[in-house]
């Protein structure tokens, strides 16, 4: 009787579970009872689960004598993705890997899905070859895959081969995400069209950055959901930028602009993008001004500043970089070291020395939290 307790228990604590509409989200399976096969996993639409409750099943598990390998996997599984959701992705990992166990040893057939969603979890961390080799497993274990898990490995194998540099596979397997189908709901597939008009635009070949527009383009004119319209405009702005067809970028991030209204942070980084924009319009076509290019990364700057309200962060180091980029062109060589050291200061611990050229301290240990060696140098 104090087992079937617990297990009522666990599988009240299972019924705490929210899926994501994002295809990144990793999925959630919830616990419930069959009277022919006992405890069994399925997904579910519902909340995350409290630290209290995720400190309380582990007790009940550690304690019990629960013998149910699949409610086990079920509970690792749950605690793992709400971990993912709180982006304490160490802990989901660790928790993905105890379900991943168990399921290799008592097949559930969902041992796919834990391979997709530590995919997704060493994606985020950076971790692309791992995301890769997870990801890849998680495509070919068998196990009942609904359309838009396809879509989900693809789009991220897609996006992690695009990161290290493979744009040939990126290509193709953001492609197989993007391949129209009427079982995928219209957000995630043109989420996934987005993700390889981007990949495309990466290559900087100009086939693929024509292709990239014309993913971008229907996309846009659907019209269907604000974040993938936004996406699209960004994705033309920068093919078109690309092409060095200035004022046509300009005029989709423009359109960002008028779309993001007065979200701090979007202006900052449209901005920040429109000052390289003007930058490089000074380069390449003659009687342009750098004036609007330092001008705009300078409210850029400013925009990042009121939305952290920190004296550092990561994200002040690119207007920062780009201004001396700016400054440099202007043959302005001490503004630009001045705002190259401004950069590093806020990518690292270090280059906090007020004379340039005594960074970095090799007495720091904590020498770099970030690295730009092209900055650097």
């Amino acid at each position: 009787m104090y087992y079937i307790n617990h297990q009522i228990i666990l599988s009240v604590f299972l019924f705490f579970c929210k899926l994501n509409v994002l295809c990144s989200q990793p999925l959630p399976i919830v616990s419930t009872f069959n009277d022919d096969m006992g405890y069994t996993c399925e997904r579910l639409n519902n909340n995350e689960l409290s630290q209290e409750q995720i400190k309380y099943t582990l007790r009940l598990i550690q304690n019990s004598e629960i013998k149910d390998t699949a409610l086990l996997a079920c509970c690792y599984h749950q605690i793992a993705r709400n971990y993912y959701i709180h982006n304490n992705l160490i802990e989901s990992i660790n928790f993905y890997k105890k379900a991943k166990q168990l399921r290799i040893t008592f097949n559930d057939n969902l041992l796919w899905l834990n391979y997709l969603n530590l995919g997704i979890n060493y994606f985020e961390l950076g971790q692309y070859e791992l995301a890769i080799r997870n990801l890849t497993k998680s495509l070919y274990e068998p196990g009942f895959k609904e359309n838009l898990d396809s879509v989900n490995i693809y789009r991220t194998l897609g996006n992690s081969y695009a990161e290290i540099g493979d744009y040939e596979n990126a290509i193709d397997f953001g492609k197989l995400a993007a391949k129209d189908n009427i079982k995928t709901d219209t957000y995630n597939l043109n989420y996934a069209k987005m993700d390889v008009a981007n990949t495309l635009i990466r290559t900087k070949n100009t086939n693929n950055v024509n292709s990239a527009i014309e993913y971008a383009n229907e996309v846009y004119k659907t019209g269907t959901d604000k974040s993938n319209e936004i996406y699209a405009l960004f994705n033309l702005a920068e093919a078109y930028a690309h092409l060095k067809n200035f004022n046509k970028s300009l005029h989709f991030y423009k359109l960002i602009i008028s779309s993001v209204g007065q979200d701090t942070l979007e202006r900052a980084t449209v901005l920040n993008n429109i000052g390289i924009l003007y930058k490089n319009k000074y380069l390449h076509q003659s009687g342009s001004s750098l004036n609007a290019a330092i001008d705009t990364l300078k409210i850029s700057l400013n925009l990042h500043k009121d939305y952290y309200g920190t004296n550092t962060n990561y994200f002040y180091s690119p207007p920062y970089e780009n201004l001396a980029d700016a400054y440099t062109a202007l043959q302005q060589f001490d503004t630009a070291l001045l705002h190259y050291q401004k950069a590093l200061i806020n990518l690292t611990n270090n280059f906090r020395i007020e004379n340039i050229f005594q960074n970095p301290n090799p007495k720091d240990t904590t020498l770099f939290l970030y690295s730009n060696p092209d900055m650097i140098r």
